[in-house]
């Protein structure tokens, strides 16, 4: 005899790739010494919302999580 006793829903949402920035008006780089001058933070695989507990839905195969990566930086134009 069959059940669903086991089975589990395989919903899930993530958020894969963000990235928020600032670019400095052009006065103000300009009294800085630069053209252009950005200030930037960037991340990937930030949440995973999954509606069971465990394992991580995209796991690899060889058993290993995925891995949350955060970015800063600075982008100058001179």
């Amino acid at each position: 005899m069959f059940s669903s006793f086991y089975l589990k829903s395989g919903d899930y949402v993530r958020i894969k790739n963000a990235e928020v920035g600032y670019t400095l008006p052009y006065w103000l780089s300009k009294k800085m010494g630069f053209s252009n001058l950005r200030v930037f933070v960037n991340g990937e695989n930030l949440y995973t919302l999954a509606g069971y507990g465990g394992y991580d839905p995209e796991v690899t195969p060889d058993g290993y999580p995925i891995q949350r990566v955060i970015n800063a930086g600075i982008s100058v134009k001179l």
